[in-house]
């Protein structure tokens, strides 16, 4: 753990020694034995391998592992450095028989039946056996934030040292100052916080692809619904329990499914509000970190409640739901507005009639009473009408329920209701002519 000794108690530096040398638990699970320790978040950039993300999914795959996606890795590494709160899993390692030596230490000795502590030791040589089963998003992640840290703090001294000698405003100096204390502290956090690493000892290539198998079979993934109520990190996360005390959703959000169908009592889950703010706020557009940073819980609450006010004004059918006379069910089997999808094309629409279009196509704003007026002429009866409004649309099937929920049927739906709503006799003719 620390220096080297010789015989004549003349100290070799740690950076010389041939193992890297690690307190440990010892443990059996599955019949396999298993490694217990900690290290630093710099520790484990130095120590682990940074994962490959070239590999096809094929190769992936016979390594043990998925095919890495950059994106999430980053997601990670971004929440590391951004969140002081942060929280993360062991990291789930494994090797070969024969790489690690362990020494109990006979102090402590089996204070705890079947678990041993004592010295872990893995020779340098030998690290590039070490690969991960579980946590290789994670690991990537924090090899990337270690790399942007240092990235970051050098612009940053640059910045400063550039402002001193041209004799910038204070200002500019202190935003240097402020950016260079913040990557300090970064860093300083990647060594002192830690994760678990857990390390099987496991050679035979078709017994780890089955406990990779394992691990992902039995991994209870959590759902959006549960990650919207849990993950009040995000702006929108905490909009979704304000919004639902609107009366046409209170007690009919379901915030631990995914899913709203049958016979369930709710008219959305947590997900689907969440998607609904988004879209009465964005439209179509994906949301930003700008819009992360830009908006606030107010105006946020305020749009979404004003547009579900202005839905029960177009279509007096909610009322009936909101007084508790007709069931979210009963709405599904007979009304379009018991769709999810549905609802997401009406906010996205709504935000667009809202905040018009002059630019590309001259098309003004309307007010929230000329949307709900446009709204009212549109049909919600389900199934629709065959040959009616909603057909020529062309983003309806069998068995006309619903409309069609994928990303670009929902845009080109949207794209048809704004039309309606803001030309309805200039669509009427162009549709009934062609």
């Amino acid at each position: 753990m620390g220096n080297d000794t010789t015989s004549d108690s003349v100290s070799v530096p740690s950076g010389y020694a041939a193992t890297q040398d690690f307190w440990a638990a010892k443990y059996s699970q599955g019949g396999r034995s298993m490694y217990v320790f900690d290290l630093s978040l710099y520790q484990i950039v130095m120590t682990l391998p940074r994962p490959n993300v070239n590999l096809d999914p094929g190769e992936a795959l016979k390594a043990g592992n998925r095919q890495i996606q950059l994106g999430h890795a980053q997601g990670f590494a971004d929440y590391v450095r951004g969140r002081e709160d942060w929280v993360s899993p062991a990291i789930l390692l494994r090797a070969p028989a024969g790489v690690f030596s362990f020494e109990p230490d006979a102090r402590i000795g089996n204070m705890v039946e079947s678990v041993s502590w004592g010295t872990l030791s893995i020779p340098k040589l030998s690290m590039s056996e070490i690969r991960i089963l579980d946590g290789q998003h994670r690991t990537l992640g924090l090899h990337m934030a270690w790399d942007q840290i240092a990235d970051d703090l050098a612009k940053a001294r640059e910045s400063l040292d550039r402002a001193e000698r041209n004799g910038d405003p204070a200002a500019v100096i202190e935003l240097a100052e402020s950016d260079i204390r913040k990557y300090e502290d970064q860093r300083i956090r990647f060594g002192s916080e830690r994760i678990t690493l857990q390390v099987v000892v496991v050679t035979a290539r078709d017994e780890y692809l089955q406990m990779f198998a394992d691990i992902a079979v039995n991994a209870k993934g959590i759902g959006r619904a549960l990650q919207t109520t849990f993950d009040t990190s995000k702006l929108i996360n905490r909009c979704v329990e304000p919004v639902a005390q609107h009366r046409l959703l209170r007690d009919r959000v379901d915030y631990a499914s995914d899913t709203v169908r049958g016979s369930s009592p709710n008219l959305m889950s947590a997900r689907h509000v969440a998607e609904v703010i988004r879209r009465v706020v964005k439209g179509s557009g994906n949301w930003t970190r700008a819009d992360e940073a830009d908006r606030t819980e107010e105006t946020i609450v305020r749009a979404t409640t004003q547009f579900l006010d202005d839905l029960m004004a177009a279509y007096p059918v909610l009322e009936t739901v909101a007084g508790g006379s007709l069931s979210p069910q009963e709405l599904r089997d007979s009304s379009l507005l018991g769709s999810v999808t549905m609802l997401d094309v009406l906010a996205r629409a709504y935000h667009d009639l809202l905040a018009g279009d002059s630019k590309r196509t001259g098309r003004p704003s309307l007010t929230r009473e000329g949307i709900a007026r446009g709204l009212a002429s549109m049909p919600m009866e389900s199934p629709i009408n065959r040959d009616g409004l909603w057909a020529k649309s062309g983003q309806f099937r069998e068995p006309w329920r619903a409309p069609l929920a994928r990303g670009g049927n929902r845009k080109q739906l949207t794209d048809f209701v704004v039309s309606h709503v803001a030309e309805p006799t200039q669509l009427k003719t162009s549709r009934d002519g062609a």
